[in-house]
């Protein structure tokens, strides 16, 4: 129903107690000062009701006019945050919906899973086996937001890479230079991470990968997955490929998200 007794709690922050569960907002605590937390302990006894008690920066909580039945909470006003500042909700894997004042939309899932229909600003290619055991080699990386279209990274991309050894610098796999690579590290895995800055809905990777018994050895990779973030930290996974072959040193290799 609507909303129960509130308060600020002695490290500043704000507290909110409802029928079935509790609402904690805090200034100190696992978050550090000025962060803050949401828990649900009970989010079933949180049906459609009034408009709540409003705290003046908090908003309101509770049904309100648009019947947020379900368990579903809504906050009707914004919540002043300073720049940085990370909020954790606890969803128990349900999805959060996040609307800002100009109108964008920004859903998420709860535990990391991979949303087709979300746009997301980090991608990955993460690879754990290659062709011949060597290092993975990529000379090229193309990102699509369509089957067939055209590839949104550009020389400027910021990419990073990682894996269980030394990998080699990143940007030649995105500089549009079929003679330059990227190695990942001799131990697999490897990945290698693309910034695109704004968040795209990619629903096609292409890659051109150095398949080469020469020095250095690289391979193609046989068994990998291509991982979306909203943060750069926390992947999901879009897709997993295994026991890939045919692969090229001159021809694209394509895969659908």
């Amino acid at each position: 129903g609507g909303g129960g007794g509130g308060g600020r709690d002695a490290g500043g922050g704000l507290y909110l107690s409802l029928g079935g569960g509790n609402v904690g907002i805090s200034g100190a605590g696992t978050n550090g000062a000025g962060g803050f937390a949401f828990n649900v302990s009970n989010p079933s006894q949180y049906t459609a009701g009034g408009t709540g008690s409003p705290d003046s920066k908090l908003g309101n909580i509770g049904g309100g006019a648009e019947g947020q039945a379900g368990g579903a909470l809504a906050w009707t006003n914004d919540i002043a945050v300073t720049p940085g500042q990370v909020v954790t909700v606890n969803a128990a894997g349900g999805r959060i919906r996040i609307i800002s004042g100009a109108g964008r939309s920004y859903p998420y899932l709860a535990a990391s899973v991979f949303d087709p229909t979300l746009a997301y600003r980090y991608w990955r290619i993460n690879a754990t086996a290659t062709t011949n055991g060597s290092a993975v080699g990529i000379f090229e990386v193309e990102l699509r937001t369509a089957v067939g279209g055209a590839d949104v990274t550009t020389p400027s991309t910021p990419t990073t890479g990682g894996g269980a050894g030394t990998v080699g610098a990143t940007a030649p796999a995105v500089d549009n230079n079929t003679t330059t690579y990227w190695n990942g590290s001799f131990t697999p895995p490897s990945w290698i991470r693309f910034d695109l800055a704004t968040p795209r809905m990619i629903k096609e990777v292409a890659i051109l990968a150095r398949d080469l018994q020469v020095t250095p050895y690289t391979g193609a990779p046989t068994s990998f997955t291509v991982e979306a973030s909203e943060d750069g930290v926390d992947f999901a996974t879009a897709a997993t490929f295994t026991g890939v072959t045919g692969w090229s040193n001159t021809v694209f290799k394509t895969f659908p998200i």
